[in-house]
């Protein structure tokens, strides 16, 4: 009777042992989400920071080129070319007839 009892005490003690390890468990599960959580918000947070500031080459959030719209605004010409006769070419629609290239015949 009593290597019953005890056999019967110590499948308590495991079942209570069992128990306390899946307590230990869930904390732990839910602790590591809580840290997750929190990691990512700072990560993200982080993020925006980086791009809130200066921003350094990243062209997307200031132009480099400070003169940008200035040298678009007057754009060099080539060869003989003016800024008269280059906005008179575009008026007749490039009527002038291209020469040279390859002929076939």
């Amino acid at each position: 009777a009593a290597g019953r009892q005890l056999l019967r005490d110590a499948a308590v003690v495991q079942q209570m042992q069992v128990q306390q390890d899946n307590e230990r468990r869930s904390k732990r599960t839910v602790e590591r989400k809580r840290v997750r959580g929190l990691m990512e918000a700072e990560d993200k947070m982080l993020k925006q920071l980086k791009t809130e500031s200066g921003g350094g080459m990243d062209t997307s959030l200031k132009r480099y080129s400070a003169k940008k719209e200035q040298k678009q605004a007057n754009r060099r010409v080539g060869g003989n070319a003016t800024d008269e006769t280059k906005k008179e070419a575009k008026s007749n629609g490039g009527a002038k007839a291209k020469k040279g290239g390859k002929r076939k015949g």
